[in-house]
């Protein structure tokens, strides 16, 4: 079959317009085999969730003045909202507060009450909700952040992104994606050329009031034309 000559295999024309670089890169969360042990994967994963909150504390204390609160800072914020799957693993170095036991209802209206009694095919439906909403709960939680690397941009925001991220990726909008993407210039400049790194996450992209925010009601002129390679 003959294809036209405009349509070339491997290069796919977009319209594009560049939101921020990328301007240093950190530490990577490890990828895992499927069947891997799920204890060795959470050691894993807490390893790197330890280490990237020691980066954003250490970048809140340059930035801060004496009265520094590792909760409140900036850096700290933007990692929590980058990453809230992992509050899991955050509870578990928490000291575990006691919750209270409820009191006994000793009413009349209380005992006179009975539970309400469901039939045994209502419960096998409910327990078959539970258990695949935990699995897919599970699954997300267990996949969302593996292979992402915390990157830090040239406009000071926080982001998180699953390909192999370089300093000078470009953040960039293409004109209907509902999400961010890294690009790489591949040719000479003035970039026109890229390969498409991955979608990324970036705290406070989207907050109006920073220059070249995420922006929803754009028109197709105020996109600029490119090549994903």
């Amino acid at each position: 079959m003959h294809l036209p000559d405009e349509w070339q295999p491997g290069r796919l024309e977009v319209r594009a317009r560049p939101l921020t670089s990328v301007l240093e890169v950190f530490t990577h969360m490890p990828r895992f085999e499927v069947g891997a042990d799920p204890k060795y994967v959470d050691a894993q994963r807490t390893d790197c969730l330890s280490a990237w909150t020691a980066i954003a504390m250490d970048r809140d204390r340059q930035l801060s003045s004496e009265d520094y609160d590792p909760e409140e800072g900036f850096c700290v914020q933007s990692l929590l909202r980058l990453t809230p799957f992992l509050d899991y693993l955050r509870r578990r170095h928490e000291p575990h507060e006691p919750e209270e036991p409820e009191e006994p209802d000793t009413t009349s209206v209380g005992r006179a009450e009975k539970p309400l009694r469901t039939s045994p095919a209502q419960q096998r439906k409910q327990k078959g909700k539970a258990r695949n909403a935990s699995q897919g709960d599970q699954f997300f939680i267990n996949n969302v952040y593996d292979g992402a690397a915390l990157f830090l941009t040239e406009c000071g925001l926080w982001g998180l992104c699953k390909g192999y991220v370089e300093p000078g990726d470009q953040v960039s909008q293409l004109m209907g994606a509902r999400v961010p993407l890294v690009l790489r210039s591949v040719g000479p400049a003035p970039a026109s050329e890229f390969r498409l790194v991955g979608t990324t996450d970036v705290a406070e992209l989207e907050d109006p009031g920073r220059p070249n925010a995420w922006q929803t009601h754009l028109v197709e002129d105020e996109y600029f034309g490119v090549t994903l390679v």
